[in-house]
């Protein structure tokens, strides 16, 4: 019994440690239906960068505009959320680049992390980053989210591109 307990004590540990880590936080589903119904998504396409649990892929189902998520984490991808609308990439959001002529909603809620893990992973980008943008210091990985969208919305060179 001892054992049996110490073994799911372990892999509960070793699940918060990887959610630490990658800084994952799932919205819950009721939240983002509330949040998307509040958006008007006329003319755009639709970017989840780090959708995990694709809660609010979820509550996208409905809109028939071209989705895209992202997701790094590989055990909790699901190629289920895929549907004839929605493209799903199993990848770094860094690693990411997009183009399009429609407006550009970027929604979810970006991994939160300090220091960042990308600081490991991509460091030079990271680096680049918060230079273009003038941030230096910052070592929260939400704002490196924040900054890599921006670079796609002015890549794109899109008026009227959002952020949820």
């Amino acid at each position: 019994m001892y054992r049996e307990g110490f073994s799911v004590m372990i892999e509960k540990k070793n699940i918060q440690d990887k959610k630490c880590i990658l800084g994952q936080y799932f919205t819950d589903l009721t939240i983002c239906q509330d949040i998307v119904s509040n958006i008007d998504f006329s003319k755009a396409d639709i970017i989840e960068p780090s959708f995990g649990s694709g809660n609010f892929l979820l509550a996208l189902k409905h809109i028939q505009n071209h989705k895209i998520g992202v997701e790094l984490d590989s055990e909790i991808y699901n190629e289920n959320l895929k549907d004839q609308f929605t493209d799903l990439f199993n990848m770094n959001f860094y690693d990411f680049k997009y183009k399009s002529d429609n407006r550009l909603i970027f929604i979810g809620n970006p991994p939160y992390r300090t220091p960042a893990y990308s600081l490991r992973t991509h460091k030079n980008f990271i680096s680049n980053l918060t230079k273009k943008y003038n941030v230096l210091g910052i070592r929260e990985e939400a704002v490196f989210f924040i900054l890599h969208t921006l670079d796609i919305i002015f890549a794109n060179n899109i008026p009227n591109s959002e952020m949820h």
